[in-house]
């Protein structure tokens, strides 16, 4: 990930979000970029490769209070793991 690669907080028409945000990955809090695309997906970008995916997908209807939060540690427990 880069910074500035493309833009963080901005919303867009179709409901696509990207935000600065921490997550546990492998046991270690690091900062993430979240993109939230549509229906409870969530993809997670990190600066380095990992084993599996850190994207979710959220099937609560409450999937909106997650956008722009600064911990998706919550998220990522709720949900199902995204297979990509």
């Amino acid at each position: 990930m880069v910074e500035d690669e493309f833009p963080i907080d901005d919303y867009y028409p179709d409901g696509d979000q990207f935000w600065k945000t921490m997550l546990t990955v492998n046991g270690k809090k690091q900062a993430v970029v979240a993109y939230y695309e549509r229906m409870g997906i969530f993809t997670i970008y990190t600066t380095e490769p990992t084993d599996k995916s850190q994207g979710c997908i959220y099937s609560e209807l409450d999937y909106k209070d997650y956008l722009g939060k600064k911990d998706l540690d919550d998220l990522k427990s709720e949900s199902t793991p995204d297979s990509q």
